[in-house]
């Protein structure tokens, strides 16, 4: 079992909590979300099965919440949206759906900034984060996870690759589960974006 850094984004927290989402095809399961030397994560489209929309308001018609557009990054590259590109589709097909901003910020490089529904309940989320920190240094785990507070009052975690290179982050706020990430984020930096979402 690997420790996860990086590529939540359709988050899923732990098939456990009940948080991962097929439709991305990211699922949080330490197996296959670490990012390693051979793990491509495609930067410029960073869901599976997603189509491009245009705006914040097209995103959130499709969507079974409000997207925050993370507006401290400057204007968004582009925005992903999972699913088959209908705001006309069933509620229970909207509350699966995952967003991605993607961003190429003059401060930290690439950004994708991702947004879903939370599955499962704040506390079983916390509760994992915790899990997965607990894990640090566990045979067959790699990289690192620490809890942090940002935006005030909200735990996250971060999680760091082996190599130190790459951190990512993730929280819930008002029941969305929001994960900053990039190629080359340092732990500084996912705290600084995430203060600013």
């Amino acid at each position: 079992m690997r420790f996860p850094s990086g590529r939540l984004g359709a988050v899923v927290f732990l098939a456990a909590v009940a948080c991962a989402n097929s439709t991305s095809g990211l699922d949080f399961n330490a197996t296959t979300n670490r990012p390693s030397a051979d793990s491509q994560k495609n930067w410029d489209r960073p869901l599976a099965n997603s189509h491009q929309v245009s705006s914040s308001d097209q995103a959130a018609s499709e969507l079974a919440f409000s997207p925050r557009d993370p507006r401290n990054l400057g204007a968004s590259r582009a925005i992903f949206v999972t699913g088959n590109g209908t705001a006309t589709a069933s509620a229970s097909e909207k509350a699966t759906r995952v967003l991605a901003y993607v961003f190429d910020s003059p401060t930290y490089g690439r950004v994708v900034v991702t947004e879903e529904p939370l599955r499962g309940s704040p506390e079983d989320f916390l509760a994992a984060m915790q899990d997965l920190v607990t894990g640090n240094g566990k045979s067959g785990r790699s990289g690192s996870g620490q809890i942090a507070v940002i935006r005030g009052a909200k735990q996250a975690l971060i999680t760091t690759s082996e190599d130190g290179t790459r951190s990512d982050i993730r929280w819930i706020e008002d029941n969305i589960v929001f994960l900053v990430e990039g190629p080359m984020l340092s732990q500084r930096a996912v705290v600084d974006i995430a203060n600013g979402v």
